[in-house]
């Protein structure tokens, strides 16, 4: 047998994993070891073949290949976008919101500032991937419900700080802290809350307005101007000199490690505090003036009242009442839905500002408008008289003076003074052979005195009153429009509707000799480096009629206190002017009772209007605030004592650093 027999046939490259080797050599080994002349003591493991040997490395050669190519890609196309998304995992940007500006009144006493409190935030980027058990653990620690904490940061960002409990005072802040020292995702941080201050004085709430948090939507759209849990503007002052109390937010660049823990402030841009406002309002006679109005609803049983007091010679507003009110710390805090629930059901409405928003009947108020434009179209003039015997009939139809028997012959002044309506229906609508204005002129001159439009003071959501015309009754339900129509229009009654600060508005322009200007509540603007910009008074209407007929009209009012509905007001040490009034508005309800004038009559300091909701006659219950008012106002009385004013002349403010994110 040949000596190599005992090997078993293979080819020279296939032994010791591929090493190639010749056969003879491989024959020399193995016989030098003492074997093959065993060859049952011989044994060769499976071996690895080229083929697989080639697959695999050619697997390897592509997976290397491809990571080449995919790190080349992503630093050549897409090395800019990572890096700024790894930056910003770095990174952090932390909201630093402006102070809000202040809002005072005319001498200075703080209204509306700024309270430094806290705010619970949660990150949802930095919870655990088990986070229920984690808000369990929150809402134990703070007592909010589970799902009101789980609710809000449902629709957050990962790293949007969401705001889960606010107002929270110092001793509440330090407590919860401290529960929730060890729990990432979590900060209590340092926050401004709108405060007011009203005490007694909660009439101002309809004046100032109130803060409320920005809703999602409207971050979304404003998130160049807002921080994401901001306090704006919703209603009153606040609101409608929003972008101006705001000001300006500021940021600051925090450098944080993996889990979030920040580790330095990189930059800080901060932010421009809003400015403030000081308001025409005499906080002190605004106090006064709802306890007098308070006390009158009390005495008469009723609820709901309005008392605008301003200057006839700026528009500027001292005063507005508006009963009953709401306190606007209430919304500035957070008001819960059982509160809130309670307010919105009220029948009272404590939450509707009757003054620029309630829309009545005019009544008598409305009937200087009407003596103005007979006179300017000489329907009349002043010497002009008719009989007043107790009203008119016209065909079937009665229409009656308020004064059984009637007043007796009547011109132009003694109608005003004593509110005869047999005068006006007369002047109104025409009467025998006697021309009237007719519908048309009427609405004209209501038009021309402010009716039907805005005031433009400075509130959102004022209404705008209503002229009935014939063309609106055919439209609206299909009925002709009748000569009693025109004499109810003549006298305020019918359709017609103003609300109290139009009314103060006309009152205003007999006031003024001719000129009435644009209600306003805001008289300057400033800011703490001392820059302040004054509000110019803006003329809203003049010269609608001629200087003898307005002074005419003037004249009228001032007789209304000496010798007619208004003559409580003549036991006064100064002059005065004023018109009563008596809305029908119900059959089953008691009329509306109106009372507006000015003092004293010769040049005006202040100009006002009452108005009190089912308050039966102008010349009992409206009558009763005006003879109070009036005396407080010249300081014949003292300032009334129950109660406290706003008092506050140290304005509140706080500058509120947010805390840097902690994980």
């Amino acid at each position: 047998m040949p000596q190599s027999s005992f090997l078993p046939e293979m080819d020279n490259t296939s032994l010791f994993l591929g090493q190639k080797r010749s056969r003879e050599w491989v024959e020399a080994s193995y016989l030098e070891e003492g074997i093959g002349e065993n060859q049952e003591a011989f044994f060769l493991g499976t071996s690895v073949g080229f083929r697989s040997l080639s697959i695999f490395f050619a697997l390897v050669f592509c997976m290397c290949g491809l990571l080449f190519v995919r790190t080349g890609y992503l630093q050549a196309f897409e090395g800019t976008t990572l890096g700024t998304l790894a930056e910003k995992n770095r990174m952090r940007i932390v909201d630093v919101p402006a102070q809000r500006g202040i809002i005072s009144d005319r001498n200075g006493i703080t209204l509306a500032g700024n309270t430094p409190r806290f705010s619970l935030m949660i990150t949802k980027g930095y919870l655990p991937k088990e986070q229920d058990a984690l808000l369990h653990t929150i809402a134990q620690g703070t007592g909010v419900d589970f799902e009101t904490i789980k609710k809000s940061i449902a629709t957050a960002s990962q790293y949007d700080p969401v705001s889960v409990i606010e107002d929270l005072d110092y001793n509440r802040a330090m407590q919860i802290r401290v529960q929730l020292k060890d729990v990432p995702g979590t900060e209590v941080a340092p926050v401004s809350t709108r405060s007011y201050v009203l005490n007694d004085t909660k009439s101002l709430s309809h004046v100032l307005g109130y803060t409320s948090s920005i809703s999602e939507d409207q971050w979304r759209a404003h998130q160049d101007e807002y921080v994401r849990h901001a306090q704006t503007g919703a209603e009153g002052v606040e609101r409608e000199y929003e972008t101006i109390l705001k000001g300006v937010s500021g940021e600051k660049e925090v450098e944080v490690d993996a889990l979030g823990t920040a580790k330095r402030i990189a930059a800080e841009k901060p932010p421009i505090d809003g400015k403030n406002l000081t308001l025409g309002i005499d906080a002190s006679l605004q106090h006064d003036i709802e306890i007098i109005l308070k006390e009158t609803l009390s005495e008469y049983h009723v609820s709901k009242g309005v008392v605008i007091v301003s200057k006839p010679q700026t528009g500027e507003i001292l005063s507005l009442v508006s009963l009953p009110s709401f306190d606007a710390n209430q919304f500035a805090q957070g008001i819960s839905s059982k509160d809130y629930k309670t307010l919105i059901e009220d029948p009272d409405k404590p939450l509707f500002n009757r003054a620029v928003r309630g829309e009545y009947p005019a009544g008598s108020t409305i009937k200087p408008v009407v003596a103005a434009a007979a006179l300017q179209e000489k329907i009349v003039d002043a010497s002009t008289s008719f009989m007043s015997t107790g009203g008119i009939h016209f065909n079937t139809w009665f229409y009656p003076d308020w004064k059984a028997g009637g007043h007796g012959r009547t011109n132009v002044i003694k109608a005003l003074a004593e509110s005869v309506n047999t005068y006006f229906y007369i002047v109104g609508g025409g009467y025998e052979s006697q021309r009237g204005l007719g519908v048309d002129l009427l609405g004209k001159y209501f038009k021309n005195f402010g009716i039907g439009t805005p005031t433009g003071i400075d509130i959102p959501n004022e209404k705008t009153g209503f002229i009935p015309t014939p063309q609106w009754r055919k439209d609206t339900n299909r009925e002709h429009w009748y000569i009693g129509d025109t004499y109810h229009l003549s006298i305020g009654q019918g359709d017609l509707l103003v609300t109290p600060l139009q009314v103060h508005m006309f009152t205003n322009y007999f006031a003024n000799g001719g000129r009435t200007y644009t209600p306003h509540l805001v008289t300057s603007i400033h800011d703490d480096n001392g820059n302040t910009d004054t509000i110019p008074p803006k003329i809203a209407y003049q010269n609608i009629v001629d200087e003898n007929v307005m002074e005419t009209v003037r004249q009228g009012m001032r007789a209304a206190v000496t010798d007619g509905s208004a003559r409580r007001l003549s036991t006064l040490p100064m002059s005065s002017a004023a018109k009563t009034g008596t809305a029908q508005w119900s059959t089953q309800k008691a009329p509306h009772a109106w009372v507006t004038g000015w003092a004293p009559y010769e040049n005006p300091e202040i100009a006002y209007t009452i108005l009190i909701e089912e308050g039966e006659e102008g010349s009992k219950s409206g009558m009763a605030v005006a003879y109070r008012l009036l005396r407080r106002y010249f300081n014949l009385d003292a300032p009334v004592v129950k109660g406290t004013p706003p008092t506050s002349s140290v304005p509140l403010t706080t500058s509120p650093t947010p805390l840097v994110p902690k994980p």
